[in-house]
């Protein structure tokens, strides 16, 4: 495989967090993987507790909410971590802005723009041609859905 971006082409390489030459790296997945299976361990453990004494479906949608959101925020860590803290932090505070004010957002689209934001403060190389991409599924989003909807209201108000 080639690697890119190089030392040897003049051009810096990015340092990686677990690539620390000082071995710092070494503790960290372990570390972070007795956090979040402490996380989880707790979170099963009070859904159990609520479940025994409400109705089941909200509490287990919830957990499932929980574990998905954890998953997702696992994956936006890549980033660098100002980068990821900051595209979080927008997308936090425009999600609760749209939601108060009775607006909808999609989460997607929001978190996205955050992280473009991002490496264009950053200087990392924001790439115009996905940045169009992502402006024309925007606006196809929602003349796509609604048509979708509808066709297929229409075929299964038919079958059932």
């Amino acid at each position: 495989m080639v690697d890119i971006v190089s030392s040897e082409a003049g051009i810096p390489r990015p340092e990686h967090p677990l690539d620390r030459p000082n071995g710092t790296g070494k503790w960290f997945l372990p570390a972070f993987a007795v956090i979040i299976l402490g996380g989880l361990a707790y979170v099963g453990y009070a859904l159990s507790q609520d479940l025994t004494s409400t109705v089941a479906v909200p509490w287990i949608l919830l957990g499932l909410a929980l574990l998905i959101a954890l998953g997702f925020e696992f994956v936006n860590g890549f980033l660098t971590y100002g980068q990821g803290a900051s595209a979080e932090l927008v997308a936090m505070a425009t999600i609760a802005s749209a939601d108060y004010l009775g607006l909808p957002v999609s989460t997607t689209h929001v978190l996205s723009s955050g992280v473009a934001g991002t490496m264009a403060a950053n200087g990392s190389g924001l790439q115009w041609s996905t940045v169009r991409n992502m402006l024309m599924a925007w606006i196809l989003t929602l003349p796509v859905s609604i048509c979708l909807a509808f066709v297929l209201f229409v075929i299964f108000r038919q079958v059932f």
